[in-house]
């Protein structure tokens, strides 16, 4: 777990979110991706979360006759991912990328 050195009242040593939201570990690793290039895909496997710490993802759906619509603009500190499929192991439902 990461710890700042701080402690709580009850002596805990204080959980750093940052730090580690920040770092490799346990279920957790650091993906790069290059500009213009998706991070994930509509239909793609939802099994995963991401937590931007820099640049800029815009994240899109595609209608079935082709058509592209931005949903929105995601920056760092900003989470991406779909919680219900994850558990449902169902696809992804928008395109993603920087």
């Amino acid at each position: 777990m990461a710890h700042t050195g701080a402690h709580s009242i009850e002596g805990e040593p204080r959980f750093d979110l940052a730090h580690f939201l920040a770092s490799a570990g346990s279920g957790r690793r650091i993906v790069h991706c290059d500009p213009k290039n998706a991070l994930f895909s509509q239909g793609d496997s939802a099994d995963s979360v991401f937590y931007i710490q820099g640049g800029r993802l815009k994240v899109t759906v595609v209608s079935a006759n082709g058509k592209e619509a931005t949903i929105t603009l995601l920056s760092a500190g900003d989470f991406i991912g779909e919680m219900l499929p994850i558990l449902l192991a169902l696809v992804r439902l928008r395109d993603t990328s920087s």
